[in-house]
């Protein structure tokens, strides 16, 4: 998974994801595997990383975006979110 971490300019880090699917933040890095394992057709074994919140099947590739890009539109947001909290785009 890609690194979506913010570095500020004291040198602070933002590991705060957005799922765009079901509004909530996450720690960055933190996601749901699903394995497939290798067949004939399919020689290459894939990897499905989901949101982490059990009742989201977003993927994090397509509905991750970075805390700090909803912060830049939405100012009153606290620079820490709260887990488990719908925070509206």
């Amino acid at each position: 998974m890609a690194d979506h971490t913010l570095a500020l300019s004291g040198g602070l880090h933002m590991p705060w994801s957005w799922c765009g699917h079901c509004e909530r933040t996450y720690a960055t890095g933190t996601c749901r595997l699903i394995r497939f394992t290798p067949d004939a057709l399919h020689p290459h074994p894939a990897t499905l990383k989901l949101c982490p919140y059990s009742d989201c099947n977003a993927s994090t590739v397509r509905y991750q975006w970075q805390w700090a890009n909803l912060l830049q539109q939405h100012p009153e947001y606290p620079a820490t979110p709260s887990q488990n909290v719908v925070y509206m785009r």
